[in-house]
């Protein structure tokens, strides 16, 4: 599985792993942990070229200045398994670049995840996973409900990033957004 994400900043990524430890304590929730490094997804795919990928992601970000994004409350997946994360506001420039990503990226991925398509996308962070079920589901909500939600990060880079198995992964590149960019 291949996967371009954008971690959090510091001071973002502090505020979801202590949602994270919430978790952990108030329900034994520790699914999440095996993804340490709070982050949104832009693009998933069960394989991907990226020496073909890498040039395209090289221009993209050069085009893009860092932007912040914000999160607002809390919402669940629903499903067998389902998954509680943090929605991410869809602003405008948030929006183009996943589309030049989609657009530029998609075809040089087989086993394309649609979720992230532009018409599916739903930009999150992930507070709770695997281990997340219908019966303590109340717990995890209830666990946080008085937390702050509303967290705030800048965008300042994207990386590849492999797995396997659900495990946490390599990072395969990393490409900062440039400060003055024709996406923004």
């Amino acid at each position: 599985m291949f996967a371009l994400i954008s971690e959090l900043s510091e001071t973002a990524a502090v505020q979801v792993m202590h949602l994270w430890r919430r978790l952990n304590q108030s329900c034994g929730l520790e699914g999440i942990f095996n993804y340490p490094n709070p982050h949104f997804t832009w693009f998933s795919a069960e394989t991907l070229e990226v020496e073909r990928c890498s040039p395209i992601l090289e221009i993209l970000t050069q085009e893009a200045s860092p932007f912040d994004v914000l999160t607002s409350g809390l919402d669940i997946f629903e499903g067998e398994g389902p998954v509680m994360y943090l929605p991410v506001i869809k602003s405008p420039q948030l929006q183009k670049l996943h589309q030049a990503i989609w657009n530029q990226i998609m075809p040089y991925g087989k086993g394309v995840n649609n979720f992230y398509s532009p018409e599916e996308w739903v930009p999150h962070i992930t507070l709770a996973l695997r281990d997340l079920t219908m019966k303590n589901l109340p717990c995890a909500k209830q666990s946080i409900v008085h937390e702050t939600l509303e967290i705030v990060t800048t965008v300042e880079t994207i990386a590849i990033v492999k797995s396997e198995n659900q495990s946490t992964g390599e990072t395969l590149a990393v490409f900062e957004l440039a400060s003055e960019g024709a996406l923004s």
